[in-house]
C-alpha cells in the first residue's frame, strides 16, 4: 500500500512540475476574493491588482483595473485566505468523516470494551480534527492584525 501511494505521490509531482513549465510568464497580478482595504485602499473585494504601471494588462483574461504598490502584500493575504480555507473544509470534512466511523464503532460494539474505546478514540481525533481545522482558518487573520500592529 505505501508503495502505491508513493507512486501516486511521484506521478503528481511531475504533474505538477511539467504543468508549471507550461506558464510562459507568470503574471504579477491578482483577482482578490476578500477585501484588503485596511493593507491599501485599492485591494477592495473584485478588484484586480498589479503593481504600478500595469494598468489595463491582462491577469488571468481580466484588465488591471487597480494599481498599487502593495499588490504583492495583498495577493499574498488573497492566497493564504484561500489556502486555509481549503484546509479547514479538508479537515472538517475527514474529522467528520472519522466521527461517523467512530459512532459505528461505539454502536456495533456490543459490548466489547475494546472496540467501545477504540470507537471513542475515533470520536476524540475527529474532534481534534475539527479544532485544528478551525484555528488553521483563524491563521491568516491572525497575522493580518498582528502586521497592523
Amino acid at each position: 500500500m505505501r508503495k502505491i501511494v508513493l507512486f501516486l505521490l511521484i506521478l503528481l509531482g511531475l504533474q505538477l512540475a511539467f504543468f508549471a513549465r507550461a506558464i510562459e510568464k507568470i503574471p504579477e497580478c491578482c483577482i482578490l476574493k476578500r477585501d484588503f482595504t485596511d493593507i491599501d485602499a485599492n485591494c477592495a473585494k473584485g478588484n484586480v491588482v498589479g503593481p504600478p504601471g500595469t494598468a489595463g494588462d491582462d491577469c488571468y483574461g481580466s484588465p488591471i483595473n487597480a494599481e498599487t504598490e502593495a499588490w504583492g502584500v495583498c495577493c499574498l493575504f488573497n492566497s493564504v485566505y484561500t489556502i486555509s480555507t481549503w484546509v479547514m473544509t479538508a479537515l472538517v470534512t475527514v474529522s467528520i468523516l472519522i466521527g461517523a466511523f467512530g459512532g459505528w464503532l461505539i454502536a456495533t460494539s456490543g459490548g466489547n470494551p475494546a472496540q467501545l474505546d477504540k470507537g471513542k478514540n475515533y470520536i476524540l481525533y475527529a474532534i481534534v480534527g475539527i479544532i485544528i481545522g478551525l484555528v488553521a482558518r483563524g491563521i491568516p487573520g491572525l497575522v493580518r492584525l498582528l502586521m497592523k500592529g
